[in-house]
């Protein structure tokens, strides 16, 4: 792998770690708990950091169709954490697989989104796909804080 995809597999990682850190020791009670009205529960911000980064750089970039069901992702219930982590591990192994078969050059090429046939740079995917992931580890954490403040 590229030294540039290396360390963009490292802050991906990092990001990884830091949203399944947020959900240890929650009860199921609390990774379906949503706080408020237009939030989201801690099952449903993991999975659809998962989907997004999946469709993002699997499917967008690396041409690796994943049926991805956006609405669903919102739908989310009843999922305990290990199942969770492991779809998070999962989607991390997606991501390493394109990051390998790519060059340098390939941050310049351009890749049709499935989804609505828009052109985009793999650059822009990437960049996307990290802020969008660092986004949701945020909003994860914060849901995690106003649990454990529940609690008290």
């Amino acid at each position: 792998m590229e030294k540039y995809y290396e360390v963009y597999f490292d802050l991906l990682k990092a990001l990884n770690q830091q949203m399944q850190a947020a959900l240890e020791g929650v009860p199921q009670e609390g990774i379906d708990w949503v706080p408020g009205a237009d939030m989201n529960s801690m099952a449903v911000l993991v999975t659809h950091t998962s989907g997004g980064t999946r469709f993002l750089i699997g499917d967008f970039v690396g041409s690796l169709p994943s049926h991805r069901d956006r609405e669903a992702e919102f739908k989310i219930t009843n999922v305990d954490v290990p199942h969770l982590k492991q779809h998070l591990d999962q989607t991390m192994d997606v991501v390493k697989t394109v990051l390998e078969g790519l060059t340098l050059n390939d941050l310049e090429s351009t890749r049709i989104s499935p989804r609505d046939g828009k052109e985009t740079t793999v650059a822009w995917c990437l960049i996307h796909a990290s802020e969008h992931f660092a986004q949701h580890v945020g909003h994860i954490q914060i849901t995690r804080q106003m649990w454990d403040q529940r609690m008290k």
